[in-house]
């Protein structure tokens, strides 16, 4: 059974370090799934445009972002499953893809796990 992300248990220390070592920071949060907790949905925060979908070069792996209204940029990294297109329009609540524990890991990533990170103009 699936569960929003953040229902799943925050990996962020663990992955913090890793950032780190690679000489980045995450300013994300880290949900990882788990034996109990297989699949964690990405779930839209806000009403917006998907701008990117799938695969990318950027380390985030198969990722989603969706930019809302006021601009502000939400990222979902690490996907193994991708369910919108770019340029869809999302509303808060719809489901952009998953993570599932029992696929390989994809991006700059040491094991399954989603990172959710919210982008403002002002950093």
């Amino acid at each position: 059974m699936a569960v929003p992300f953040w229902q799943a248990p925050v990996t962020s220390g663990y992955m913090e370090k890793f950032a780190l070592d690679l000489g980045g920071v995450n300013k994300g949060i880290d949900y990882g799934p788990t034996r109990d907790m297989p699949v964690i949905d990405a779930i839209a925060l806000a009403d917006g445009t998907v701008i990117q979908a799938g695969s990318g070069s950027d380390g985030w792996g198969t990722s989603v972002k969706v930019r809302g209204a006021d601009g502000t940029i939400y990222n979902f990294g690490h996907l193994n499953i991708v369910n919108v297109s770019v340029g869809d329009t999302v509303s808060a609540g719809d489901l952009l893809g998953s993570v599932d524990f029992n696929q390989p890991t994809n991006g700059t990533s040491t094991g399954p796990h989603l990172s959710a990170d919210i982008w403002t103009s002002d950093g």
